[in-house]
């Protein structure tokens, strides 16, 4: 590549530098440099303006592209903003990678092997956004974007909450990944931006005092957090996320210096992505995998929790009466279960709502004898004779729809 730090983009000059990162690592990244203060600095080093100038290569404009097989730095006229990788793929051994990677993903481990290939081999593929999820700490969740960033270094950014959602992209618009630390989206709107991006093959990129400009987007998004249940709000039918639930690491040979065990592992590690068949050898929807492929008990977990926190109240109160009481089902009018979860009248339509459209069940068509759930002052459960069009709710639906909850 030429030694000459600039290059000239339509009418404007750039400089190439390396910006330090926290992490001590060195992003290589392009700026604006004006042509008064090039000239400045080359009189300054006493360097020949008019063979120096020359030197600088021109191009219409700039394009990115991302291809690790067969990297271009230029397309025709065209600079290609896109960094090569600092690793070249060399057989070896990967013992140590593969542990890590199978106590990451246990047994999906042979999913992720598909997903890392795919991001390497096929970078514009549209792949799920990955949640890596854990109360615990030491689990190895940061690791693995310290992994990946060292792989794939300044494609890759970090951001936070707060980046997701700012108008300003461009610093990270154009990157192959993005990772974000101790992640918590709440906000919905945060989370449909997370949908757009995660499927867009087009955005819009935006600096400050700068036009917006439609760059390609083929950006893959992983969230590691310690929020179990509550990182962000998913819909049954939500099919976009893969979530992980990461274990504490055990193993004493995982224990050491992993992130350097790891980096001297990257060339042997991308030579065996080369060479390995994919476990899912065609893609079966739009993000390669079968949703059901993707399907953990983390997932159904933030399902659960995700849905309206007066549901999870009276199926937790339900789901702990059965238990207590042994029983295959508990029959309850919708004013038996505002009693159950200590709720005033107020809460009657929201809690018909719920038996009737959520959860699908149907009163008796008249009023007919039950026993009623009642909990005492000591908060044990116990049943009475009662008269009423009553709801039955059965173990087999709680334990089906909310047992990830409970456990």
């Amino acid at each position: 590549m030429n030694k000459n730090p600039y290059i000239r983009i339509g009418t404007s000059y750039n400089k190439t530098v390396f910006k330090p990162t926290v992490d001590g690592e060195l992003n290589e990244c392009l700026v604006p440099w004006n042509y008064e203060t090039i000239i400045r600095d080359l009189k300054e080093q006493q360097i020949d303006i008019t063979n120096f100038m020359k030197e600088i290569p021109k191009y219409d404009g700039m394009v990115c592209i991302p291809n690790h097989i067969n990297y271009k730095k230029v397309y025709g006229t065209f600079y290609n903003t896109y960094s090569p990788l600092e690793y070249t793929p060399q057989k070896g051994d990967i013992t140590y990678t593969l542990k890590f990677l199978k106590h990451i993903f246990d047994f999906q481990l042979e999913i992720a092997l598909d997903y890392l290939k795919l991001i390497y081999e096929q970078p514009t593929q549209i792949l799920p956004i990955l949640c890596l999820v854990s109360k615990k700490r030491h689990t190895g969740k940061t690791t693995f974007l310290k992994w990946l960033k060292a792989i794939y270094s300044s494609n890759m950014s970090f951001l936070d909450n707060q980046n997701i959602g700012s108008r300003f992209n461009s610093d990270w618009m154009g990157k192959l990944i993005v990772g974000v630390e101790e992640a918590a989206i709440q906000d919905d709107s945060l989370i449909e931006i997370l949908k757009n991006i995660s499927t867009a093959d087009k955005y819009n990129s935006e600096a400050k005092g700068k036009d917006r400009v439609e760059v390609d987007m083929f950006l893959k998004i992983i969230l590691c957090s310690n929020r179990e249940t509550d990182l962000l709000k998913l819909d049954n039918d939500e099919i976009r996320f893969w979530v992980v639930k990461v274990p504490v690491i055990q193993e004493e040979n995982l224990d050491v210096d992993i992130l350097s065990k790891l980096k001297a592992e990257i060339p042997a590690f991308l030579h065996f992505l080369l060479h390995r068949d994919m476990y899912v050898p065609q893609a079966l929807s739009r993000m390669w995998f079968n949703p059901s492929q993707l399907e953990t008990k983390a997932l159904r977990k933030m399902r659960i929790a995700s849905r309206n926190k007066l549901e999870i109240e009276l199926a937790t109160a339900l789901y702990t009466a059965i238990e207590d009481l042994e029983l295959n089902e508990i029959l309850l009018t919708a004013n038996d279960a505002l009693y159950i979860i200590g709720k005033p009248k107020s809460y009657l339509i929201e809690i018909r709502r719920i038996l009737k459209n959520n959860w699908q069940l149907e009163p008796q068509s008249n009023s007919n004898s039950y026993k009623r759930l009642l909990v005492n002052d000591f908060g044990y459960h116990l049943q009475e004779g009662a008269k009423g069009r009553y709801f039955t709710v059965t173990k087999l639906f709680l334990y089906s729809n909310f047992d990830e909850l409970m456990n």
